[in-house]
């Protein structure tokens, strides 16, 4: 019978609304029942129980004493949704996919920044930042700091309290240009002293401070003054520099000219002493010297060289006067440097006609910068015309000679062959094809002087 009155009790919370009976309780109370059950509630089989739909809305209450637990549950799994609730205390799910996975922080912008309260953060699988880090000092009272980033191919050691790169490492050069630099210790172990050096220990790198005075060709020490020493050389092994500014290197000990290297070859072991490297070395060439004493290498010896000869100039007989000049066609370039250039031309008249009892030639020629006007200005001294003859009753006469011209510029330049100006009595026709390559005889030839 308690059970009996249990469930009416419990109908009758459901708020039942339905077809009603009245019964009598044992204390003789009456009591309405429906045998139907909704918002929430179910019959089966004349029992009502928790399941069903909610026909309106229903608020659960609980208090700090009074609470609400749910036990048995069955365990989950993280693909699961997730019950949450909403400001009023709605409850609803979220679908486990819209919290990205099991990482709470992840797939989210942030807002305000993410302080960690001095808690670490660890398992990071890669960092990615997009401005810089800023690394403060553990002593909180220091509030500078250094900055990590990276800018325009650069990255950098940013120092705050000298405003500047502490280091700087190029992406395309891949050099680090450090603002200062200090080395304690030598990977020896060793001190660094005043004016010591550090120097290579090995292929790896590794640094040994050394005094300059123990590494090998190095000069060093008060014995290496070039002027005003006072003290000669006291270990000259490899050379040594006196007070009087005499230098030797090699195995002298006691200099006897300004410079004095003697490298300890002999006639039968020959041990090279001198290596000059300035654009102009060459095979079996000399050192040689301007008039101030700078030297170049030039070719050594008498080494010959041919112009270019064209189709040779008729030349009238008017063609007087110290500016009459015709362009022969004929040319020499010359690379920078002095040359002595030797001409031999024949001349003849046209068809190779004998000249009369009275008549002569006097024919004058020269190299010009590019026109027929006269002589180059770079051929040296006042003897800067090449001449010859064709006397009275011959066939042939030869202008034969030599000038020399100084190309002082930086690249080979070029100087035409030019004749005319002429001189002489009774001269009558023209001059045969002068200057070019019609006679076997005619010829240009430069080389070098000094």
């Amino acid at each position: 019978m308690r059970k009996f009155t249990c469930l009416l009790l419990l109908i009758q919370s459901g708020l039942i609304m339905a077809q009603t009976k009245t019964v009598v309780t044992q204390f003789g109370e009456k009591v309405t029942i429906s045998p139907y059950a909704n918002n929430g509630l179910s019959t089966n089989n004349g029992f009502i129980q928790l399941g069903g739909a909610l026909t309106q809305q229903s608020v659960l209450t609980t208090t700090a004493s009074f609470t609400l637990a749910i036990k048995g549950l069955q365990t989950g799994t993280d693909s699961d949704n997730i019950l949450v609730t909403d400001a009023n205390g709605v409850l609803k799910y979220v679908s486990r996919s819209g919290f990205g996975g099991a990482d709470n922080l992840g797939n989210h912008i942030a807002t305000m920044d993410l302080n960690m309260s001095n808690k670490n953060i660890t398992n990071i699988f890669n960092a990615y930042i997009k401005n810089e880090a800023q690394i403060a000092d553990r002593a909180t009272s220091n509030t500078n700091y250094f900055g990590i980033y990276k800018n325009n191919g650069l990255f950098g050691i940013w120092n705050n309290i000298k405003s500047t790169n502490a280091l700087t490492i190029d992406e395309t050069t891949n050099k680090t240009t450090l603002t200062s630099a200090q080395i304690a210790k030598g990977t020896d172990g060793g001190l660094p002293q005043p004016n010591y050096l550090a120097v290579s220990a090995d292929g790896a790198g590794n640094i040994l401070w050394k005094n300059p005075a123990t590494v090998p060709g190095l000069i060093s020490g008060t014995e290496w003054y070039l002027a005003n020493t006072t003290t000669d050389a006291t270990d000259n092994k490899t050379g040594s520099i006196y007070r009087t500014g005499k230098v030797a290197i090699g195995v002298n000990t006691n200099p006897t000219t300004t410079l004095d290297i003697n490298s300890g070859g002999t006639t039968t072991a020959v041990s090279p002493a001198l290596k000059i490297v300035d654009g102009t070395q060459g095979a079996n060439k000399v050192l040689t010297s301007d008039a101030n004493g700078v030297t170049r290498w030039e070719a050594a010896g008498i080494t010959l060289a041919t112009g270019v000869l064209g189709g040779g100039v008729n030349i009238p007989s008017t063609t007087t006067g110290i500016t009459n000049y015709l362009s022969t066609g004929s040319s020499v370039t010359l690379p920078p440097g002095k040359w002595l250039v030797t001409v031999n031309m024949i001349i003849t008249k046209v068809g190779n006609s004998v000249t009369g009892n009275s008549e002569s030639w006097w024919v004058r020629s020269t190299f010009s910068d590019g026109g027929t006007s006269g002589p180059s200005r770079d051929i040296q001294g006042s003897n800067n015309l090449i001449s010859g003859a064709l006397s009275s009753s011959c066939n042939y006469g030869l202008v034969s000679g030599s000038v020399v011209i100084s190309n002082t510029g930086s690249g080979n330049k070029t100087y035409n062959y030019i004749a005319g100006y002429l001189d002489g009595s009774g001269r009558t026709g023209n001059l045969a094809w002068f200057g070019g390559t019609v006679y076997g005889e005619d010829s240009i030839i430069f080389q070098s002087v000094h």
